[in-house]
């Protein structure tokens, strides 16, 4: 659990980096879901994953009182959900994709049960295209 804490403080400092221009040619490119049914807010115990259609990710989990959160382009989803920046990345185990019944969709993430919710908050890729847009910091005055 710790590298998993290493890696959220790790994002998090890529992410103020990236914003204060610190980091240039972070590459903020998200790989899109490989189907529109990925698309959309799923919720279960403890889990919420929000998706995008242009492949950026938002993963809160609550587990044994602690909170973990990720926000980051998907990176890939051949083997879960893959998200993270250059090297930095971690992936979700999918145990089961999106499938339909009785028209509710539901999925399964690291073995929790989830049930789409709703359509994923458009803002959701706007954060790290600003990231990838801003301009580089200011030159130091001598």
């Amino acid at each position: 659990m710790r590298w998993l804490r290493w890696l959220l403080a790790s994002l998090g400092v890529l992410a103020i980096l990236g914003c204060s221009g610190l980091v240039d040619g972070l590459d903020m490119t998200a790989v899109p879901p490989p189907s529109p049914s990925w698309v959309g807010t799923w919720e279960g115990p403890g889990l919420t994953v929000q998706i995008s259609a242009d492949g950026f990710v938002s993963i809160d989990h609550v587990q044994d009182g602690q909170t973990s959160s990720v926000m980051a382009p998907a990176r890939s989803w051949e083997h879960g959900i893959e998200v993270g920046f250059a090297s930095l990345t971690t992936t979700w185990t999918v145990d089961e994709a999106p499938y339909e019944v009785e028209g509710s969709w539901r999925m399964v993430v690291q073995g929790v049960p989830l049930q789409r919710t709703g359509d994923a908050p458009p803002e959701l890729g706007a954060a790290f295209q600003q990231l990838d847009e801003a301009p580089p910091a200011p030159e130091p005055a001598p």
